[in-house]
């Protein structure tokens, strides 16, 4: 009995596994879009002199650095009195990534909406797309049924 040349088995085994692969990514599409969301805030005011000691709360990034920005102003009482003085703060930074799907995605995992031909919703409707939505198709009302 003669043995099959293993460059042809060899072939045919790449053929599938090209074929499982990319059946694999076709199949599996899961699309998130996440989006990075910048927050800004300013320390309280304070005396200038006192401001170098001003931190920017727990998570936050101080973007000014010495004495901070001036042109704010704090009060102080004084007996009965109190008296608005100019000051300084600082300017803080946090960066939040939101977690979201690409349009045509649902879910917390982001499933592909019900398509055909690469249209969600067969091309008929629109997909209730997003992190917190279903994936339903809700179809275009068609003027050939309006009397």
């Amino acid at each position: 009995m003669k043995m099959k040349t293993p460059g042809l088995l060899a072939l045919f085994l790449a053929t599938c596994f090209t074929y499982t692969v990319e059946g694999q990514r076709h199949r599996i599409k899961s699309m998130q879009c996440d989006m990075k969301l910048l927050f800004t805030m300013n320390t309280q005011c304070t005396c200038c002199a006192a401001a170098f000691k001003m931190a920017c709360p727990k998570g936050w990034i101080k973007t000014t650095q010495g004495l901070g920005e001036r042109g704010c102003s704090y009060t102080v009482k004084l007996g009965g009195n109190t008296l608005s003085l100019p000051g300084c703060s600082h300017a803080c930074k946090k960066e939040v990534e939101k977690k979201n799907c690409c349009q045509g995605f649902w879910g917390t995992e982001c499933y592909e909406c019900p398509s055909f031909s690469d249209k969600p919703c067969s091309g008929h409707g629109t997909c209730l797309d997003g992190i917190t939505q279903n994936g339903t198709c809700i179809c275009e009302v068609s003027m050939d049924f309006i009397i």
